[in-house]
């Protein structure tokens, strides 16, 4: 396997990889993990991504999701799984100058998530960006984040960050995923409770 020394270096080329014997590369997106197993990289220090939230054409863009866009290796499935064609070939034989294609075969997963509803999107109100923000903490070492950019609301979780769009009084969903959140008040108006629900999952937080 190949671990690269320092973020700041440039990687090495598939050809000098082969070379040097090193044709596996594991990334992770778990820091603590890569800094205690030295055989793994930490993905988000090498690359970046841009948002997978998006539903429709429209919602694409080119603003950043996880990772610093200084980082010169941007992750695309597309290159990723023709760098796997191209490591295979190489172990196996001389590379490809084109991947061979062949029929596509489509396997229904085994226990599929429940489908994605039917949201009806309100007006997101003023009030909402200023009194919903916060860390709201699942378990002592999970939380969740809620943040506002721009007059809009977003959800930050370990998994990765997602735009929440308003639905009804203190009640979201995300665009394109199986995700609900709902706030609970106290007798003040101010926000103490997010209730998520993300496909079978029910998150219960308390704002810290």
């Amino acid at each position: 396997t190949y671990a690269h020394p320092d973020a700041a270096d440039p990687w090495p080329t598939l050809q000098e990889l082969i070379d040097a014997g090193t044709r596996v590369v594991v990334l992770t997106d778990d820091a603590s993990a890569a800094a205690s197993h030295p055989f793994l990289n930490h993905v988000w220090t090498h690359a970046w991504e841009t948002h997978f939230s998006a539903a429709t054409p429209d919602d694409f863009s080119c603003a950043p999701n996880r990772g610093d866009t200084d980082n010169d290796r941007h992750v695309s499935g597309g290159a990723i799984w023709q760098l796997a064609e191209e490591l295979l070939a190489a172990q196996v034989e001389e590379p490809l100058p084109e991947p061979e294609l062949v029929p596509l075969r489509a396997t229904p997963f085994a226990n599929p998530g429940p489908p994605i509803p039917v949201h009806k999107q309100a007006p997101l109100p003023a009030e909402a960006v200023d009194e919903l923000p916060g860390e709201y903490e699942v378990a002592p070492q999970y939380a969740i984040t809620i943040f506002a950019h721009d007059g809009r609301l977003f959800l930050q979780s370990p998994e990765g960050e997602l735009e929440l769009f308003c639905e009804g009084e203190d009640r979201y969903f995300a665009k394109g995923h199986a995700l609900t959140a709902s706030f609970e008040r106290d007798e003040q108006g101010r926000v103490v409770v997010a209730r998520a629900k993300l496909g079978r999952r029910d998150l219960v937080a308390r704002r810290r």
